[in-house]
């Protein structure tokens, strides 16, 4: 199988265990991932209080040198960098304005025949979670994991699973033989974005994330989003200090967890760069 690949800003930078895990799980799937020609940065949310015609041109370039290289479906594993592209296109479907600027400032006119994927329609509709199952060396038994959505399933135009109640994470852990649990704030923001400007509001949400993590029985969270990997990673150290509390919860990325089931080595998936160390887990469930 072959598709388009954009990588985005922040596997290539702060989340780059994302990025190396998603390589090395496509590589063991047979997957040939065909990385867009000189990409650049989708803009994010950042973008659209600065300049709104620049927060749908930078989408839409990638969208074109995609289309004019010849990939007709990409796989973009960042939400963030996957609502910029979702709501380009869908802006530029159904405003004639918009659609007239792209085409003005590109000199390139979108047929709409590009499939755009997240790593979780991917797996389940391109893959499909039973060839997944099927190719599974070492499955995570006796792996406890809690399934973290955050906000990926309330963006607008990102269509993958049900707004408050997904379980398509869940039905991944299962199918590489780990065991999701149900826990109360699977959907709820972690704050990632207010980590800077209200660091209180932050830390009131992150721990009771990982409150409900703990009292679900997790031995680990997985994730499939960068800033809400970084976010509930790397602050459970200034969490403990500000609470009182230990919070030593690993939060790994779902496509870790998949390498882990393929037979990868776990320095093969970038776990030496997660901030609390889940390879005592990994050792304790004899996934090592």
């Amino acid at each position: 199988m072959e598709i388009g690949y954009y990588p985005g800003c922040s596997l290539e930078g702060v989340s780059k265990e994302f990025d190396i895990s998603l390589r090395k799980v496509c590589s063991l799937l047979d997957i040939k991932l065909v990385e867009i020609p000189d990409w650049h940065c989708c803009g994010t949310s950042p973008l659209h209080a600065f300049s709104q015609g620049l927060s749908y041109l930078l989408p839409y370039k990638n969208i074109q040198k995609a289309v004019e290289t010849g990939i007709k479906g990409i796989l973009v594993p960042c939400p963030s960098c996957l609502y910029s592209l979702c709501f380009t296109v869908e802006a530029y479907k159904n405003d004639g304005v918009i659609k007239n600027y792209l085409i003005h400032n590109t000199g390139f006119e979108y047929t709409g025949d590009l499939k755009i994927y997240h790593i979780l329609d991917f797996l389940r509709d391109l893959v499909t979670l039973e060839a997944l199952k099927n190719s599974i060396k070492k499955p995570l038994k006796g792996l406890k994991v809690v399934s973290y959505y955050g906000c990926l399933m309330r963006f607008h135009g990102i269509e993958i699973d049900d707004d408050e109640q997904p379980t398509i994470i869940d039905k991944i852990v299962e199918s590489i033989g780990g065991e999701p649990l149900e826990w109360t704030h699977k959907v709820e923001c972690c704050g990632a974005g207010l980590s800077i400007t209200r660091p209180d509001i932050t830390q009131r949400l992150l721990k009771d994330i990982l409150d409900s993590a703990k009292r679900a029985g997790a031995d680990c969270v997985t994730s499939v989003c960068p800033l809400c990997q970084s976010n509930l990673d790397m602050r459970q150290k200034g969490l403990s200090q500000a609470s009182g509390n230990q919070y030593n919860m690993p939060v790994v990325y779902l496509t870790q967890l998949i390498g882990i089931a393929l037979g990868a080595k776990s320095n093969e998936l970038g776990m030496e760069k997660l901030i609390v160390d889940f390879i005592p887990t990994m050792k304790e469930k004899g996934l090592l």
